[in-house]
């Protein structure tokens, strides 16, 4: 019986897992000199059916975004590089999901004052449509 479960386990992996893994994607991420994000790229490699392999690039997520100093004392600075800030929009939340600040982002460069909030943790969100970036963000006293 057992045997037969391992057989059966198999046989699912080759049709089912298999062919979807053949369709490789790739997840780019890059990295300012402070460890914030400041690009996604997708590539997904897929075989055509003559058997050339492509690579597809989506890359209509690519921002430049950077928060810094993290952590922070005071004053925290959203900086938007090179991309277009119409649409983009600011939320910084507390661990426990309350949302204690939201601006719309009018330019290339954010600052959000801190010193009103206790030392913890926080979670920066900047959002445009459907694209959502993250920071966990440090406060200290």
């Amino acid at each position: 019986m057992k045997k037969l479960i391992i057989l059966f386990v198999t046989l699912i992996q080759l049709v089912v897992i298999t062919p979807v893994i053949a369709q490789n994607a790739t997840v780019v991420f890059n990295y300012d000199d402070n460890g914030n994000r400041t690009s996604t790229m997708l590539m997904v490699t897929r075989v055509t059916e003559n058997g050339t392999n492509t690579i597809d690039t989506d890359s209509s997520t690519e921002v430049n975004l950077s928060v810094y100093p993290n952590p922070v004392d005071n004053y925290l600075l959203l900086s938007m590089g090179s991309c277009e800030v119409d649409g983009f929009e600011a939320i910084l939340m507390s661990v426990e999901g309350n949302v204690l600040y939201k601006t719309a982002i009018s330019s290339d460069h954010a600052e959000f004052d801190m010193t009103q909030y206790t030392s913890g943790v926080y979670f920066l969100y900047v959002e445009n449509g459907d694209d959502r970036y993250v920071w966990k963000i440090i406060k200290r006293q």
